[in-house]
């Protein structure tokens, strides 16, 4: 979780929820939701590594076990999945 609350959490919430300054700004979706559970493990690898849209890239700043580490994380907040999929975020 370190890796994660370090890295990730100013914009991700420390919740995985994306409710942050950031994450209302840029519509930074809900880990919990299954719109990014269903994303598979080389997807979101890719996506922590490579960035997307606002999302650095964390390729050349964290090792391969590290996103490895933060991808568990992200996986972690399945558990914490509401009942149903939160509303999405207005773009």
């Amino acid at each position: 979780m370190d890796i994660f609350k370090v890295n990730c959490a100013r914009c991700h919430n420390i919740e995985g929820n994306g409710d942050t300054f950031f994450g209302r700004k840029y519509n930074i979706p809900d880990f919990r939701s299954n719109d990014v559970q269903k994303l598979s493990d080389a997807e979101l690898t890719e996506i922590i590594s490579k960035g997307k849209n606002r999302m650095p890239t964390w390729e050349k700043k964290l090792s391969k076990e590290e996103i490895a580490k933060a991808l568990s994380v992200v996986r972690s907040f399945a558990a914490q999945r509401p009942k149903t999929d939160p509303p999405t975020k207005p773009k």
